[in-house]
């Protein structure tokens, strides 16, 4: 009898396809970023500690209605040019970024409002906002949600870890 893929399951298959290029990612400068189905995603770090911080802090907007919602967080090995790597990831509600389209140009005077209103949110609140900008919030039922917040911590990119060069 076939069953269906938890989510969870789902999401380790999709970090699988994975490459060192990271082509089929969307790019953060700390994470990378997978949809998994139309509802779900997947983020991952290099560091176990900065997945956690960052997964820490968008349950936390999740909660205060500022970031999409997450789920499990999980590991997985890759190997990448002939060496084995550890990264760690967090499951993430699918939202859908602003894009630099006629309407969202025609619209931006209303998205940098509806920034900066969301910049005194989080003043108001003690949340770390301070990369909110066009592209890093999306529009979700007529409200913006911050996709890419981050600890004011360490950080630790890809590339750097790796050791990769072009």
């Amino acid at each position: 009898m076939f069953s269906m893929p938890t989510l969870h399951d789902r999401a380790l298959m999709a970090c699988k396809s994975f490459r060192h290029d990271y082509a089929n990612f969307k790019n953060g400068i700390h994470a990378r970023f997978k949809a998994i189905d139309g509802n779900w995603g997947v983020k991952f770090y290099v560091w176990e500690r900065q997945r956690d911080e960052n997964y820490d802090l968008q349950k936390r907007g999740a909660e205060l209605g500022i970031c999409p919602k997450v789920a499990d967080k999980f590991s997985f090995v890759k190997t990448i040019q002939g060496k084995q790597f550890k990264f760690y990831g967090f499951i993430t509600e699918v939202v859908h970024p602003l894009t630099v389209t006629h309407e969202a140009i025609d619209r931006l005077t209303i998205y940098k409002t509806k920034i900066n209103e969301l910049r005194t949110f989080c003043k108001i609140h003690n949340f770390p906002c301070e990369d909110a900008h066009f592209d890093n919030v999306a529009l979700q039922n007529n409200k913006l949600l911050l996709i890419d917040v981050s600890t004011n911590g360490e950080h630790y990119t890809y590339h750097s870890f790796i050791g990769y060069t072009e």
